[in-house]
């Protein structure tokens, strides 16, 4: 594939807004990149810079009571995000677009079974009976790497680890055979090891499956190791974008500059 064939979401002059008491903070300040379908691509920068506002905007989940998308559009294979109605948006967000946060435990329930949370995602999605939507959690579990997915099911987040917990928000994302994944700093809360894992279990899943993946990141070595190509935001603007391999040896921008020095000090 080639061209415009190549491409599964593009963001075209995204501005997105919030109102505080402080007054107007431009979060998302009039900026566009594409995502080449099967592969992994990275927005990075400091906290702050405006990579979270950008995913929200793309799901459309910006809360109309603190901010708004102002200007732009969002396309995913072509069709216009932005355009949507609501009832139609809901049927994108999980079965073709999925959003994998930064805090496990904060996002799944702790008074229902891991095997329910999925289980629910997938009769939703997929209208699926709950024979079927079990059956097809138990493989999610064992696709992500969950040893004895069966007992698995049955069992509540807080007995699972970090690392595990990750890995159960990955079987969730993938449920329903997404086009897009949005990881949010997916390794954050994690230590290096179960970093590693569920990175490499990220790039896996993106060969096997053909998956393209939004990684939001503040770490640049994150980037350089898996990455195809990178945007780097500063104050909701994306000051730098193209192949990683290239800005990573050759930044043109002072604060991708900056980014680098900082994370060389680490490994870089």
């Amino acid at each position: 594939m080639t061209g415009k064939e190549n491409i599964l979401l593009s963001v075209e002059n995204l501005s997105t807004h919030y109102f505080s008491r402080g007054g107007l903070i431009k979060a998302v300040d009039n900026i566009s990149f594409n995502i080449k379908k099967g592969t992994i691509f990275a927005l990075v920068g400091q906290s702050g810079c405006g990579k979270t506002a950008t995913a929200l905007s793309i799901l459309r989940l910006i809360s109309k009571h603190q901010g708004k998308i102002v200007k732009g559009r969002i396309f995913l294979d072509g069709q216009n995000l932005l355009k949507l109605k609501e009832s139609q948006m809901r049927k994108i967000r999980g079965a073709e677009i999925a959003m994998i946060f930064q805090n496990p435990v904060s996002s799944l329930n702790p008074v229902y079974t891991v095997g329910n949370q999925i289980a629910e995602t997938i009769k939703l999605h997929q209208k699926k009976d709950a024979k079927r939507a079990y059956a097809d959690t138990v493989e999610m579990l064992r696709k992500v790497g969950i040893s004895r997915p069966e007992k698995g099911i049955r069992q509540y987040p807080h007995q699972f680890s970090g690392g595990m917990l990750q890995r159960v928000m990955i079987a969730m994302a993938l449920s329903c055979n997404p086009k897009l994944i949005i990881a949010d700093e997916p390794t954050s809360s994690l230590d290096v090891t179960a970093e590693r894992a569920i990175l490499d279990l990220l790039c896996d899943l993106k060969r096997a499956e053909n998956i393209s993946v939004l990684l939001i990141t503040h770490n640049l070595n994150i980037v350089a190791d898996r990455a195809d190509e990178v945007a780097v935001m500063h104050q909701g603007k994306i000051v730098e974008k193209g192949d990683t391999e290239k800005i990573i040896k050759n930044p043109s921008h002072p604060y991708t500059q900056s980014l680098i020095a900082d994370a060389s000090k680490n490994r870089l």
